[in-house]
């Protein structure tokens, strides 16, 4: 299909960016967002501004894809993609309006991360795309709707797969930091649930980590926390207690025996929270370990580094 008779088919579709709009502008829009909680206003916020371009230019492009190739089928519109679409300027539009659905068209997630994919290797784009994901998770997590939350480990662990030579290092570890940020605590249990299960179904690709990478720490404080804070869960009510901790125990122990020099960059606080899941069964041996035999879980670690 040729770029006219695409166009033919919804004559207004044009493909926007944020820069078109002032200040001003964005700020007489109405607040209902895609992406965003209702009576959210990232432009009301000045240390948010690029947030809210970000925003702007994913939603505004996201209904530009949608008008562009919505009764497409996905092979034609990868085609088309990969026929047609060189200029990295027009490029970066589509895949913020593709990343966009993804993140708000969980139905049709596939759908639209194969068209991120086609576009990103094709254009060398994944960088820049991994910044935009990265503004998100930094500046907006707070503030987004909850099934949009969800789609960013949709996104990030799809990405992921595809096992590219592009560092994830600084992605998985945002995603940390925002779920340890206080927001609504219930919400990010079930978000937390969901990013350990992720984690345990593509495990072995973290060993694609690079030697002392940020994300097995971030993770590990990150999990540890939830799993001894037991009460607090129950009390949220999120699920059954043990169902919840499970996926978050398993993720733990495989980072402590895996990841265990990366761990290391937690200093004293690696011994704190190992302390904190000394009473999980799990975790038994893996004190016997490092005390009766630390140098196991490291090259030269006799202990003296967490315990002292």
């Amino acid at each position: 299909m040729t770029e006219s008779e695409l166009l033919t088919r919804n004559p207004q579709s044009t493909l926007h960016t944020p820069h078109q709009h002032s200040q001003q502008q964005l700020q007489q829009q109405p607040s209902t967002s895609l992406l965003l909680n209702p009576n959210v206003r990232l432009e009301s916020r000045p240390e948010t501004f690029t947030a809210s371009n970000l925003i702007n230019s994913l939603e505004t492009n996201y209904h530009s894809i949608v008008e562009r190739f919505g009764n497409s089928p996905l092979i034609e519109t990868t085609q088309y993609l990969t026929n047609n679409i060189i200029d990295p300027k027009e490029a970066k539009h589509l895949i913020d309006g593709f990343l966009c659905g993804v993140l708000v068209d969980a139905p049709n997630a596939d759908k639209h991360f194969t068209c991120i994919k086609t576009l990103a290797i094709s254009t060398d784009q994944w960088m820049s795309l991994l910044t935009s994901f990265n503004i998100l998770t930094l500046e907006c997590f707070p503030f987004m709707k909850h099934s949009c939350k969800q789609q960013l480990l949709y996104f990030i662990d799809e990405t992921l797969k595809l096992q590219l030579r592009t560092n994830l290092d600084s992605s998985f570890t945002n995603i940390c930091r925002a779920l340890s940020d206080g927001t609504d605590f219930k919400e990010t249990c079930q978000i937390v649930h969901q990013f350990a299960h992720r984690l345990l179904s593509s495990h072995q690709k973290l060993a694609t980590f690079p030697r002392n990478s940020s994300f097995p720490p971030t993770a590990f404080a990150l999990f540890s926390r939830f799993i001894s804070d037991a009460q607090l869960v129950a009390n949220a009510g999120v699920m059954n207690l043990e169902s919840f901790k499970a996926p978050l125990v398993e993720i733990c122990v495989i980072l402590v025996r895996e990841r265990f020099p990366d761990l290391l960059q937690l200093g004293h606080d690696l011994f704190l929270l190992l302390l904190r899941l000394s009473r999980v069964s799990q975790f038994v041996p893996i004190w016997r370990t490092l005390l009766h035999n630390p140098a196991v879980m490291a090259p030269k670690f006799n202990g003296k580094k967490i315990f002292f």
